[in-house]
């Protein structure tokens, strides 16, 4: 299952490769995470980063485990969307991720972790029905 994750807000582009280098630092998910540059129109200025694809399959648990603990790093104002490739979203603010006791984060992680595999779950079900 791809995940498609974009960073809003302070520094995103910057915030979007600390992602990256974060969760590369994770063994399961090496291999697992790519940047996607986004085309910039001529005579435009822009980053070209602006995109994260994972392949979370087998590495959801690890995967959103990584994403959490980076985002209660975070200060200011960072805002995480992951999309799937149904467009189905999911956005997480740093400060609200921050906040959460440990119950709290407990039900995120367990939350994530769900959609992420219910995602791909649904996507070996439609490419069973298509066999």
């Amino acid at each position: 299952m791809d995940v498609r994750v974009t960073v809003a807000g302070d520094d995103a582009a910057d915030q979007l490769l600390g992602l990256r280098a974060w969760l590369l630092r994770e063994d399961a998910l090496r291999g697992a995470v790519s940047l996607c540059v986004a085309s910039v129109a001529r005579g435009e200025l822009g980053t070209g980063t602006d995109t994260l694809q994972v392949v979370a399959g087998s590495v959801s648990s690890a995967f959103v485990a990584s994403l959490v603990a980076w985002l209660r790093t975070r200060v200011g104002a960072v805002r995480l969307v992951m999309r799937d490739r149904e467009g189905a979203e999911i956005t997480l603010e740093a400060r609200t991720v921050r906040a959460l006791d440990t119950a709290g984060l407990a039900e995120l992680t367990s939350t994530l972790t769900s959609a992420v595999e219910a995602t791909g779950e649904q996507k070996r079900s439609e490419k069973d029905k298509k066999r």
